[in-house]
């Protein structure tokens, strides 16, 4: 009889726990118009068909659950169409409380998360909120695919390559439980790409063909597009430039196909790659203009500063020093507001080349201690990284570290004391070494500034001298045309420092100049980039002026007052657009102003 008690006590146990797991999963149980938006995310470049479902959900008046799964799938959509201050905001909205309780939301929230950090180029932030994911009540085939995916890319990205191709092939075994081949066609062509960076040829080759071979059973023209851009820096590697044309022909058909300009634009760009390593340098320059026209707007600045460099060095191996100064100085306008340090880098080095082969020391000298900071700065990421990675390894090993640890005998002890004494004592000297080349190099990049500030007047008064003569000729091309319209914009902003005024804007200026507000936009973005950014140059230029001016007490006005008399609306948008430029604070500009002049 006890036994038998003792059975229905258990039963009604079990069953009472069952029924209470399926109440709670009921709750939180996704929508089909959630799932099908899911499942099209996953499939990757389906991001416009992901929103069309999702408006559906929002039609149907969801509960709360599927209410925030719904914005966590807008977000993430919204990330991979490349519009980040969309899906950051949208994802940001999302109250954390109401998502504390359920599994479910939590790994797709930190995992959208991750992605949009990793998109905007925070990678230490992005690897330990990916690896939050890894190890929760609950996890997804597809999100543990694209999360491991990115860790990867991560660990790249830290020069961990053993680690990273270990999260590919574990993010591969996600994508082949899911179903999703094209997955792995896309992991195959990072580990390629790796493999083709580190000059390991015939293991790139392998990778490249396998990816090759997945992805064209998905059929899917955006990701192929890419993999033929891969291939064309291939056989440029082997100097097989019949190959090279060959992909730079299919990535153009696939480009007009997809009927998207950036990557039409992208494909003309490696035609002109193409050519100049052929040294058939006018070819090159006909190609890298067309690209130039293709790219539609800011978004696509990236683009714009690779055309404007390879345009710099077709000219240079013409010998047409000017034209390759135009063009690398506009990479250098370009890269300013795009946070691309990479190539911001690049751009200064092509500029003190040509400044070399000028003669023009002094400017030389400017632009390569210039991306040698900039390289010092791109080295930090590297390292915070790398700092990421092994707290993100002591995590996971942590309960071995307490075992260790409770073994440790009391002789050792002293000595791990002793160890404690003695990093402390070398954290201190660092921070006291760090602190002393920080101030050194913030008074370098005050003297920077202060020098392309020189430059930039210079530039300023070529520009308007170039468009005196132009004027005079009354068959210039469209080109032409643009850049005298350009050239009158700056003379304009420049005239009583019209640049100043808080209320100017685009419309304004096109009134003023007697011209189509967006025939003035184009002249703009083809030449700089966006009217706000080329305003809030001139801004941060004047800002400069008036911080470094010993001889007037506008040196030692309050922020505020500065930032007013600029024509910024308030002190946080100004902080920001001069930080953005001058990789300084206005504190720590006029913390260091002293000791560069």
């Amino acid at each position: 009889m006890q036994n038998l008690l003792v059975v229905i006590f258990v039963f009604i146990l079990i069953s009472g726990f069952g029924i209470y797991k399926l109440l709670i999963n009921s709750e939180s149980v996704f929508s089909p118009a959630i799932d099908k938006s899911i499942a099209l995310f996953y499939k990757e470049n389906q991001n416009q068909q992901v929103l069309e479902e999702l408006k559906k959900v929002e039609h149907e008046k969801p509960d709360k659950t599927n209410m925030i799964m719904c914005q966590i799938l807008k977000a993430a959509a919204y990330c991979e169409m490349k519009e980040l201050e969309n899906a950051s905001h949208i994802l940001n909205s999302i109250d954390i409380k109401e998502i504390k309780d359920d599994p479910r939301l939590q790994f797709w929230y930190t995992s959208v998360r991750g992605l949009i950090l990793f998109r905007m180029e925070k990678y230490s932030a992005a690897y330990k909120e990916l690896t939050q994911t890894l190890h929760g009540p609950f996890s997804e085939e597809r999100g543990l695919a694209l999360n491991k995916r990115i860790l990867g890319r991560l660990c790249f990205e830290s020069k961990a390559y053993k680690q990273a191709i270990d999260w590919l092939v574990q993010s591969s075994q996600h994508f082949l439980r899911a179903g999703l081949i094209k997955g792995i066609g896309i992991n195959e062509r990072i580990i390629a790409r790796y493999y083709f960076r580190n000059g390991n040829l015939p293991e790139a080759f392998i990778h490249f063909t396998r990816s090759e071979t997945e992805l064209k059973k998905s059929d899917d023209k955006e990701e192929l597009f890419y993999l033929y851009i891969d291939w064309i820096d291939f056989y440029v590697k082997k100097q097989d430039f019949d190959e090279a044309l060959r992909y730079a022909s299919l990535a153009f058909q696939n480009s007009l196909k997809l009927k998207n300009n950036s990557l039409v634009a992208l494909a003309l760009n490696n035609y002109g790659e193409i050519e100049i390593h052929r040294n058939r340098f006018d070819n090159a320059i006909g190609y890298l203009r067309k690209a130039l026209v293709y790219y539609p707007d800011y978004r696509s600045q990236r683009g714009r500063i690779i055309a404007s460099l390879d345009l710099s060095q077709a000219h240079a191996g013409l010998s047409q020093m000017n034209e390759a100064l135009k063009y690398a100085q506009q990479a250098v306008y370009f890269v300013a507001n795009s946070g691309q340090m990479q190539l911001q880098e690049n751009a200064f080095e092509a500029l003190a080349h040509l400044h070399e082969k000028l003669h023009n020391d002094h400017l030389a000298f400017c632009y390569l201690d210039s991306a040698m900071q900039l390289k010092d700065c791109s080295n930090s990421y590297v390292s915070d990284l790398n700092k990421a990675y092994q707290y993100s390894k002591a995590g996971l090993d942590s309960m071995t570290f307490k075992v260790m640890t409770l073994q440790q005998s009391r002789k050792k002890q002293l000595m791990i004391e002793l160890q404690i004494l003695a990093v402390l004592l070398i954290i201190i000297t660092l921070l006291f070494v760090t602190f002393r080349l920080v101030k050194k190099k913030n008074a370098a990049l005050v003297k920077k500034n202060m020098e392309l500030l020189e430059e930039r007047k210079h530039y300023s008064a070529l520009l308007q001298q170039n468009m005196a003569i132009k004027k005079k000729n009354r068959n210039e091309t469209d080109c032409e045309k643009l850049d005298l319209l350009y050239g009158n914009l700056i003379k304009w902003l420049e005239e009583d420092k019209r640049f100043t005024q808080s209320d100017i804007s685009l419309d304004v200026a096109s009134k003023e100049l007697n011209t189509n507000r967006d025939y003035l936009s184009k002249a703009i973005n083809e030449r700089f980039g966006r009217f706000t950014d080329l305003v809030n140059k001139y801004r941060i230029e004047e800002a400069i002026s008036l911080l470094s001016d010993s001889q007037k007490k506008t040196s030692q006005y309050k922020l505020s007052i500065i930032a007013a008399q600029v024509g910024f609306n308030s002190s946080s948008a100004f902080i920001e657009a001069f930080k953005k430029q001058t990789h300084l604070t206005p504190v720590q500009f006029r913390k260091n102003i002293t000791q560069s002049l």
